[in-house]
């Protein structure tokens, strides 16, 4: 549903033929590969989407892990590859908790590989031979923003709220 100004109302919005929804995606398309965080998934055409399936979508290593191998099989066959989710929020950046443990647990190799997976992740995305599309929506925070600035094409949606925090 979108506002609409003239009535100041919500109406609904026909949607294209041409639309894939995640609903759609997990009925009819085949997964790659997943695991609790994150799935990728073919889409058709050799084209992969990359999506992540948390309460909040912060990024964490099981996440890097999926994005990692996207980013192997677009060096492979893969003709493209799309990031996008149905949660609330795109991404709304590191999982802080799990970097607080680590601080507070002198864990500091462990702070370092999950800020080295992120920069890998996204250094992944910016140089891949073919294209990445990023399609975010509402939130897009520190990470989520790093995510889509190093896609190729962003294709945001409306009501979307992206920065570096």
């Amino acid at each position: 549903m979108v506002y609409d100004p003239a009535s100041k109302e919500y109406v609904e919005v026909a949607r294209s033929p041409k639309a894939l929804s995640m609903k759609d995606i997990r009925r009819t398309r085949k997964e790659l590969t997943g695991n609790e965080m994150a799935s990728l998934w073919d889409i058709g055409d050799g084209v992969m989407l990359l999506e992540w399936h948390t309460r909040v979508n912060a990024l964490d290593g099981p996440m890097f892990d999926i994005m990692q191998e996207a980013i192997e099989r677009l060096h492979g066959n893969a003709t493209g590859l799309v990031i996008a989710n149905d949660g609330k929020n795109f991404a709304v950046g590191a999982n802080i908790f799990a970097m607080m443990l680590a601080v507070q647990s002198n864990m500091w190799n462990e702070l370092e590989m999950m800020i080295k997976f992120g920069q890998d992740a996204f250094m992944g995305f910016r140089t891949a031979p073919r294209p990445v599309v990023a399609a975010p929506h509402q939130m897009a925070l520190g990470g989520g923003c790093e995510i889509c600035l190093s896609a190729d094409r962003i294709i945001a949606d409306a009501e979307t709220y992206m920065g570096l925090v």
